[in-house]
């Protein structure tokens, strides 16, 4: 008994330091589109934001990164960007849930019809992970739709689970975890199954998600039950457009792939210098923008400063083209839209990111975003609520205006036996209430 526990032990020791050597830090996963099956490895564990591992404590200023003990930025060499999870550059370390030490999760592409092996590895000390792949059908694979309890047993701290499945139907998805509250922590990335064809247009990844650098997002569901109180005063709750009360939680800041900028004072836009997302183009060519909300409570509208957006796709499944100004996503929504690069070669916001030309000096965007009149309004698509449609300079589309470009995609038959006239009542169901407390 003695020597099996001794061996488990060093099998573990081995597991992390195979861990630790085997899998540093990288941006995406990318699979060879004439190969029938992609691999890779996913390893999720806990980590801080705002420190490097070999410099520790880091702070940001003006775009850039240098060591906690840097004393004039303007003479020091800087930290590469992609070595720190800075998200709204906020200096007091926050926990973050993660995979391969990447914020948000490494994108992964494969093409349709490929089989996608993806060995996940759970590094944390005391929790267990599933991933679920987020709007894939998982057609005769089932049990790796990543459903804690339900579909599969979940991932203890240093075991490895494989999930195996067919990439299928196309388009922008992506996976996170689910269990607790991982996915709102950070464990989320793209999961893109491309098209087979020749000369694809180039394209971009887009995450948006909302960001408390104070709270991890256990403490704040609570603090959303119990409501926040700063300084003996309760924080306001949020209000949507048709003056509802929205949300209790509080967020900080919007970060795109990770990276956004905390505002001392919106007013004057005073920020904190952090360093943001660049999406670089080139001057007359078109680009697909793949958007993922993989936010938890917030909704965001989505602009380019200088262009129009031609929406394409939503949730996977392709749209007849539509051209607006913006669009609202909420938490699990896609959205693909192409813009074209005809500005002139410069830097433009796209609010908490920047879209920068070949060519174009390594600075900050000076651009506005369009003013919206009753005269000239703007277009924008997915409004949530018919209230957002009567603001002034607003020309609201709702989701349920677009249309699909396919014409042979009817409904499903009904097959006598199999498929119910009637879906039953709530209370048909035989279930058992369960109160936690």
């Amino acid at each position: 008994m003695y020597a099996f526990k001794q061996n488990q032990v060093l099998g573990l020791l081995r597991l992390w330091m195979y861990i630790a050597i085997a899998f540093p830090k990288v941006a995406s996963y990318i699979c060879d589109p004439d190969s029938s099956e992609c691999e890779t490895t996913l390893v999720v564990e806990n980590y801080l934001t705002m420190i490097h591992e070999r410099f520790s404590a880091v702070f940001v200023s003006n775009r850039h990164i240098y060591q906690y003990n840097v004393k004039n930025a303007t003479m020091a060499k800087p930290i590469p960007n992609q070595d720190v999870i800075t998200a709204d550059g906020w200096e007091t370390p926050r926990m973050v849930t993660v995979v391969n030490r990447s914020l948000p999760a490494p994108d992964i592409i494969v093409y349709e019809g490929q089989t996608v092996k993806v060995h996940v590895i759970n590094k944390m000390h005391s929790d267990s992970v599933t991933i679920h792949w987020h709007g894939l059908h998982q057609h005769n694979t089932p049990y790796m739709d990543g459903v804690p309890f339900i579909t599969q047993c979940p991932i203890l701290p240093g075991q490895k689970f494989t999930y195996k499945f067919q990439a299928y139907p196309r388009g922008s998805f992506w996976y996170h975890s689910h269990s607790g509250s991982q996915r709102s922590n950070g464990l989320a990335g793209a999961f893109i199954v491309r098209k087979r064809e020749r000369n694809p247009i180039q394209e971009h990844i887009m995450q948006v998600m909302e960001w408390n650098h104070d709270h991890d997002s256990l403490k704040q569901t609570l603090l959303h039950e119990h409501r926040v109180v700063e300084n003996r005063s309760p924080i306001s709750s949020s209000s949507s457009h048709d003056g509802m009360i929205f949300s209790n939680m509080v967020f900080h800041s919007a970060l795109i792939n990770g990276k956004g900028r905390f505002y001392y004072d919106q007013s004057t836009k005073h920020h904190n210098g952090a360093p943001l997302e660049i999406f670089n183009v080139r001057r007359g060519f078109t680009y697909r923008f793949r958007v993922l909300a993989t936010g938890a409570n917030f909704p965001f509208r989505i602009s380019v400063d200088g262009h129009v957006l031609t929406v394409i796709e939503s949730d996977g499944y392709s749209i007849q083209p539509i051209i607006v100004e913006s669009f609202v996503i909420n938490p699990g929504e896609r959205f693909d839209f192409q813009l074209e690069a005809i500005r002139p070669v410069g830097n433009d916001f796209i609010r908490e990111a920047i879209l920068r030309y070949d060519g174009a000096n390594d600075i900050e965007p000076t651009t506005q975003r369009g003013v919206c009149t009753e005269y000239d309004p703007c277009r924008v698509l997915n409004c949530p609520f018919s209230a957002f449609g009567f603001m002034k300079g607003i020309e609201c589309i709702p989701f349920d205006h677009l249309k699909s470009d396919r014409e042979d995609d009817p409904a499903p038959p009904y097959v006598p036996g199999r498929t119910p006239k009637n879906f039953p009542k709530c209370s048909e169901f035989d279930a058992t209430d369960v109160y936690l407390h």
